[in-house]
């Protein structure tokens, strides 16, 4: 039995804040922190607005303007702002250790800032500390409960933790206090997704579109779940959204490759696929899905080399063991087949069909009536019964 690609989510929990940005409104994010730390706070705050000119969705700049903003309204000293300013700055360079000594003089300075412990949070989360993470993100809503972002970067630390539930409600506060928070309908439907909830993930990935027009993965998830309802003119107009707006989007191309191969033949998958590989060697899911058109167009050698690209990239790949074995029996090297079959069943070891294939292998390829029957008798145990009932039946096993 041929093995479609699996549905799955193509980037889950993707960022904090909102953080898939142009890297020129970066650039002048950076300028402008540079700037208020040298202590030339006109030329930041002109240098944040050109950041949000360029991109209106770069969280941290419009964070920066609130945070003048207090400094201006004499609501934090500029020792305070100072060693925040630090912490962005580090935190953008990727020195979190730096950044969290930063933000801890911060709240030193100023024990009720409320942003100083939503950076914290922040930070920790680039840590991997979630547990204290969540304790700062609960002192900043404590302090500012209108705070969306708070919410969100909350909800974030508790899907790392995989508190589903939670992250929900977290993500649903952060959407109540901000219609536009597109980054927060992106997560809560990947959450929904997750769960089995496509219909609500879908209404929220269209909120995202209507936010975000620009937002290729939006898109290409909404994609994969129109295609998993059978809803394929859907599914490829997603897909085709998300590469117009993305040329590089290995996953969409594979997608849309895998979803041609379904519905409108191999030969039409295959600059999809061959696309995704090129665009990103370790797009483990374009090889298979590659190795499976060649396989049904009786290209085993070719299938083989593919699905085994795909299982150098993700050894615990299943389907690829179990469709390199298949190609490998259709070539007559059954010990192959049954090598793949053992591995399969290894990793899945209630994987009736891997059984079933493997008695199949021995008893028909290498003539083991013993291992082939007791295979048989054990995919039927898993409820796949067609090959042990058929042998009982023409009284070739007990």
């Amino acid at each position: 039995m041929v093995r479609f690609r699996k549905f799955y989510v193509s980037i889950l929990l993707l960022f904090i804040c909102g953080f898939v940005h142009s890297s020129d409104a970066n650039k002048e994010f950076i300028k402008g922190l540079e700037y208020v730390i040298d202590g030339d706070v006109i030329k930041a705050k002109d240098t944040f607005k050109k950041a949000i000119k360029i991109d209106k969705f770069q969280v941290y700049a419009n964070h920066s303007l609130r945070i003048l903003s207090d400094y201006n309204n004499k609501v934090i000293k500029k020792a305070t702002t100072i060693s925040l300013f630090k912490a962005l700055l580090n935190n953008e360079n990727k020195k979190y250790q730096q950044a969290l000594s930063d933000i801890n003089e911060s709240i030193k300075l100023n024990s009720n800032y409320a942003y100083s412990y939503y950076m914290r949070g922040t930070i920790k989360i680039y840590l991997s500390q979630f547990k204290q993470a969540i304790k700062d993100f609960d002192k900043a809503i404590k302090l500012n409960p209108r705070d969306a972002d708070s919410y969100y970067n909350r909800g974030l630390t508790h899907g790392y933790i995989n508190a589903l539930e939670k992250s929900l409600s977290d993500y649903t506060q952060a959407i109540n206090l901000d219609k536009n928070i597109y980054y927060a309908f992106y997560n809560r439907a990947l959450i929904y997704q997750v769960i089995g909830k496509f219909d609500l993930a879908i209404e929220d990935y269209g909120q995202v579109i209507k936010i975000h027009p620009n937002f290729s993965f939006a898109y290409h998830n909404r994609g994969l779940l129109y295609e998993r309802k059978k809803e394929f003119g859907l599914a490829l107009n997603d897909y085709d959204s998300a590469i117009k707006i993305d040329e590089k989007f290995s996953d969409a191309y594979n997608s849309r490759g895998g979803l041609k191969m379904k519905t409108q033949g191999f030969l039409l998958a295959i600059f999809d696929l061959e696309k995704a590989i090129k665009l990103n060697p370790n797009n483990g899911q374009a090889y298979y899905n590659l190795g499976l058109g060649l396989y049904q167009n009786t290209q085993y050698e070719s299938s083989i080399k593919n699905f085994s690209n795909a299982i150098i990239i993700n050894p615990n790949n299943i389907d690829a063991y179990y469709m390199r074995a298949l190609s490998y029996r259709f070539l007559e090297q059954p010990n192959k087949a049954i090598e793949d079959f053992s591995t399969v069943i290894k990793l899945s070891p209630k994987d009736a069909e891997a059984y079933d294939n493997r008695g199949s292998t021995y008893y028909l390829h290498l003539k083991n009536k013993i291992k082939g029957c007791a295979d048989y008798a054990k995919a039927c145990q898993l409820g796949y019964c067609k090959n042990h009932n058929k042998a009982v039946h023409q009284k070739l096993c007990n």
